[in-house]
């Protein structure tokens, strides 16, 4: 099967099922090394694309990756033993999951953790899903201390509810549905009345009270059983705010918390959770000294340096991010800058990956791009961080290669001169035409235009052929007789002739056997068989139409694709105009065939679209070809 990796495509064959492993129903198997340098995480999937309920998140991440997501190489979709199959290929990732991290001696970066969790929750719920299956294991921590949401085929659309059926770890959903019944006031609550979104962040929430407590404060076990039933009442105590800020989210019936919620969310977390502040664990110390919670970090004031809780510092933003050139001919320098307020740390992006971090108080950054023949996109971006989070900017996009690097003008100046030289061409017919009617109207000395005669085109027929041939031996016979009679006047015999009771004076006619009667000169052709000829004509012509057959997902020549459908392309390679082509069309994977008529086809190519194709594409077969013979 052909893989696509970056914009190039990799031969890969299947080595299915040799240590491969099994969750949840699917065979996955990692790292899988694609080419040469690629390695990947790839999961199979042999049911049906409607089981997997976050396919279609896979499918739009596929071409579109997004921050704190896993990264979609590819999908391929292949048949094995007749079945369809499809394989999900993603970016094989250095590091390990939050559910084997914190079996280990294992302090986790607390503020990073909360910034990527809820950075991965806002890129799936632009795309319209939701995290049914949120839990250490599709944490994923990878060995730069980012964190990341794994195992996305999980994932739910928006419009579906939570449901006690669906597949997934319960442990953040019921403490979830706790913390909103007994905490939040909402008496006699369904899980179908709170939205997947709004049960997201609550279960962050939940999630970054026990990762304090046990991977921080190191108070408990993280496997502890009652320290899982606590966390709605841990949650409690430590943001009170909560309670009133996600009861009014539910009674709303939002599907997505607005961004001012999401922010509030956010800030109290860090607060209150991450740094502490307001749990009765910070302490002040004499001197203007602040630190954070037992076993915390804590930084001076008075020493000219910030503790992480200081609210005197303000979160990072990015005011501006441009280049000076958006798209390079055949690649090229270009410049980067921006404006970013309370950055101490600025790292440029390249296609989602850390590419170069610019010194402290820089505002501008010259790199250089490559064209290596292939027009392609690379897409920047800007990371400022501080002690309080981070803040990126939009994605800045530079198109390398000739198709998109034509400006306007210059694209407007080629489309007016290649309309300038149709005109001047269609000027030129026109003067042509001109003279040769006004050279025959000169020659032909009438003032009107003769009109041109058709090309006779020669038509093979037996019976006008026959009727040639007995014409031509008519006039054969007609000039022998004219040339016996002439050579009798002109050359009389020496001796007189005989006198006969021929009183007419004309010569005897020519004896009968000296000429052959004319059936013995040209034979009439045998009667022909037009049902046979008919048979002959249509088997040679079925050997000479060609069908390309259409498959859903894969490039094959000869597939069109027009405003979204699939076309059945016919090559009739027979040079005849056929009347009547039966085609069998037998649907991929199983399905009822049936047969489809296709009338009047032109010789070369012929196009006719399916409708109703399967997502498993068809395959066609000639039954019959009917022609019209002369």
């Amino acid at each position: 099967m052909e893989v696509t990796i970056n914009n190039e495509e990799y031969h890969w064959v299947s080595d299915y099922d040799d240590g491969w492993m099994r969750s949840s129903g699917d065979d996955f198997k990692f790292p899988i090394m694609v080419g040469e340098r690629h390695f990947c995480f790839v999961k199979r999937f042999a049911r049906d694309a409607a089981g997997v309920s976050g396919w279609r998140l896979v499918q739009a991440l596929r071409a579109n990756n997004q921050p704190g997501l896993a990264r979609v190489l590819d999908i391929v979709q292949t048949e094995e033993s007749g079945i369809p199959v499809r394989y999900l290929f993603c970016e094989f990732m250095k590091g390990d999951t939050l559910d084997d991290k914190s079996k280990k001696e294992y302090t986790p970066n607390t503020r990073r953790l909360l910034w990527d969790l809820f950075k991965a929750l806002r890129s799936m719920h632009r795309l319209e899903h939701w995290m049914s299956d949120f839990c250490e294991k599709n944490i994923f921590c990878k060995s730069d201390d980012a964190y990341c949401l794994i195992d996305l085929d999980s994932a739910h659309p928006m419009t579906a509810r939570p449901d006690n059926k669906m597949y997934g770890n319960k442990d953040y959903w019921s403490g979830a549905l706790t913390y909103l019944s007994h905490q939040a006031g909402l008496v006699e609550l369904r899980p179908e009345d709170v939205a997947g979104p709004i049960l997201n962040y609550l279960q962050v929430a939940l999630l970054m009270v026990r990762v304090r407590v046990a991977l921080v404060l190191k108070e408990e076990s993280y496997q502890s059983a009652t320290l899982k039933e606590r966390l709605p009442e841990l949650l409690d105590q430590a943001v009170p705010e909560f309670r009133e800020l996600f009861a009014e989210l539910v009674r709303r019936g939002a599907d997505v918390p607005t961004e001012e919620d999401i922010e509030q969310i956010k800030e109290l977390l860090l607060a209150r959770v991450v740094n502490g502040e307001g749990n009765g664990r910070r302490r002040e110390e004499a001197g203007g000294r602040r630190n954070e919670e037992n076993g915390g970090r804590g930084q001076e004031v008075n020493g000219g340096r910030r503790h992480e809780g200081d609210a005197t510092q303000r979160l990072p933003s990015v005011g501006r991010f441009s280049s000076d050139k958006r798209r390079l001919l055949k690649g090229g320098a270009f410049t980067l800058s921006w404006e970013v307020d309370n950055g101490e740390k600025i790292v440029v992006y390249r296609n989602g990956v850390a590419f170069k971090e610019a010194a402290k108080g820089l505002g501008a950054m010259t790199l250089t791009e490559r064209y290596d023949g292939k027009e392609r996109t690379v897409d920047y971006s800007l990371e400022v961080t501080n002690a309080m989070g981070e803040a990126r900017s939009e994605p800045l996009s530079i198109h390398i290669g000739m198709k998109w690097a034509i400006p306007w003008k210059l694209a407007l100046l080629a489309v007016g001169g290649l309309a300038a030289v149709v005109i001047l061409v269609l000027a030129m017919i026109l003067l042509v035409r001109e003279v040769r009617k006004h050279s025959q109207q000169k020659i032909a000395g009438v003032d009107s235009v003769q009109p041109d005669t058709a090309k006779k085109v020669k038509v093979y027929d037996p019976y006008k052929r026959y009727e040639d041939s007995l014409n031509h031996v008519r006039d054969s016979i007609a000039r022998v007789r004219l040339a016996d009679t002439q050579v009798v006047i002109k050359k009389p015999p020496k001796t007189p002739p005989k006198r006969t009771n021929n009183t007419t004076g004309k010569f005897p006619p020519p004896k009968t056997d000296t000429i052959k009667h004319i059936t013995d000169v040209v034979k009439p052709p045998p009667v022909r068989d037009t049902a046979e000829e008919r048979r002959t004509a249509e088997r040679k012509v079925k050997d000479s139409v060609r069908i390309v057959d259409t498959v859903i997902g894969r490039k094959i020549l000869g597939v069109i694709k027009r405003k979204g459908q699939n076309e059945l392309r016919i090559h009739n390679l027979s040079g005849s105009r056929l009347e009547t082509v039966k085609v069998l069309i037998i649907p991929n994977g199983g399905g009822m065939s049936y047969e489809k008529e296709i009338h009047n086809v032109p010789p070369r190519g012929y196009s006719m679209l399916l409708d109703n194709v399967p997502n498993g594409g068809v395959k066609t077969s000639i039954i019959s070809v009917n022609i019209k013979l002369p």
